[in-house]
């Protein structure tokens, strides 16, 4: 009789140990599953979306709808072949968390919710998983070593030359660019590419300040920054002034390298690990639910877009499209797009990218984002299908003279454009559509 007590006891602690290491089942989604999510989500986005006109159908064919599944699937793939950083359950859980207690729209969120059946296991691998991989694909891109080697072969060079006095920092050099910033106590209100100057509030000179070396003349080090490798050089200081040369190396883009490295990833070698037993948060649970008034909320703090002033901004109805814009006293010609009920960032496409410009204007029709003018008066614009995550240049056939600062609205068929200002302050007082 002892015997078989202890046998019995042996028995039912070994199927305790058993029952906590073995993991739940997973339930597997394939890929016809995943599309069909997939169009859940991105007709719910479409019909918040302003303007829209286009049948669903039209606008966003099945073939749009799994690529954006390969797409995600691939970038998880990458995360364990390229980073040894597979995607886990946990990392679902704690992205869906954050992701709901961040929402700015918890409403819209909840709509994305009812429409994947408030499924955990397709909330989780279908909303929560593409935003995740994005955001950690891109974060180990943009600071890998090995994929950036040439360009910080190149700053390495560029500052042995300096150091040792055979590059002089006043002299022009294809990867200079020289900036004079002011401390101003005032705002700045006026945008003009063509100042010798750039005037900033004192907390924004003394970041720039910062980022060049203290001593006048003195070599920086290689600044590892997201788009590329910086070198600065102080060449002139003054009280409340300073002369900054700046060497930038940029480093691979994303859809250049992208485009060669998803080649070599297999999309249906990544497995479904969301688990059903995650209980997903009530609207009323959401942290975005109250809006307190007069209070800035920082919202996510990775994957922010790069500083920047006079960019242009419109709004999707799901999205805030921020693109172009000044760091410093030069243009980019990249973007970001904004998502309140996921509190996440992602970026534009550079493919086809207007060149970067200020003071431009953009507006949205609904279907697009048109961007024009700007920049150094160029005449010039781009399309951005933000479904296709496509541009398109616009047509320069009658196309006004290149302004910056002028003004510009969607009539429902056309971008009127209107005043603006041309090199040496001429304002122009006339306008096209």
């Amino acid at each position: 009789m002892r015997r078989f007590r202890s046998l019995s006891v042996t028995f039912l602690l070994s199927t305790v140990l058993l029952a906590v290491q073995t993991p739940a089942l997973v339930r597997e989604l394939s890929f016809s599953e995943r599309v069909a999510a997939q169009e859940a989500i991105e007709r719910t986005r479409y019909v918040n979306q302003i303007g829209a006109t286009e049948p669903f159908e039209e606008a966003v064919p099945r073939e749009v709808l799994a690529s954006k599944v390969r797409t995600y699937l691939a970038q998880s793939a990458a995360l364990e072949r390229m980073w040894h950083t597979p995607v886990t359950g946990e990392m679902l859980q704690r992205e869906l968390q954050r992701m709901t207690v961040g929402s700015r729209m918890p409403e819209r969120l909840q709509e994305l919710f009812s429409a994947l059946g408030d499924d955990p296991v397709l909330i989780q691998e279908c909303l929560v998983r593409p935003v995740l991989v994005q955001r950690l694909t891109r974060n180990f891109f943009a600071f890998d070593a090995g994929i950036h080697a040439e360009a910080r072969q190149e700053a390495e060079t560029l500052r042995e030359g300096l150091a040792s006095g055979r590059i002089d920092p006043r002299t022009d050099h294809p990867a200079r660019r020289v900036a004079v910033i002011v401390r101003r106590d005032e705002p700045v209100r006026e945008v003009n590419e063509h100042r010798d100057e750039i005037e900033l509030a004192p907390a924004e000179f003394d970041r720039l300040r910062g980022l060049a070396p203290q001593r006048v003349g003195a070599i920086g080090v290689r600044s590892d920054e997201r788009a590329s490798y910086a070198l600065r050089v102080v060449l002139e200081e003054q009280a409340d002034r300073a002369t900054i040369a700046t060497y930038l190396f940029p480093k691979r883009t994303w859809d250049a390298w992208w485009s060669e490295a998803r080649s070599e990833l297999d999309p249906a070698a990544v497995a479904t690990v969301a688990s059903d037993e995650v209980e997903l948060p009530r609207l009323s649970a959401l942290g975005g639910g109250d809006c307190r008034p007069d209070v800035w909320e920082n919202g996510i703090l990775d994957d922010l877009p790069p500083r920047r002033a006079w960019h242009s901004a419109v709004w999707t109805g799901s999205e805030m499209i921020v693109w172009g814009g000044a760091t410093g006293n030069w243009s980019t010609h990249d973007g970001m797009r904004y998502d309140p009920a996921t509190d996440s960032w992602k970026p534009t496409s550079d493919v086809g990218a207007p060149s970067g410009r200020s003071g431009h204007h953009a507006v949205w029709t609904g279907e697009e984002m048109i961007v024009w003018g700007g920049g150094y008066l160029a005449s010039t614009g781009g399309r951005y299908d933000p479904i296709n995550d496509t541009w398109l240049p616009t047509s320069t056939n009658g196309a006004p003279a290149g302004r910056w600062g002028s003004s510009a609205v969607w009539t429902g068929e056309a971008m009127i454009i209107w005043g603006g200002n041309s090199e040496g302050g001429v304002v122009f007082n006339d306008g096209a559509r």
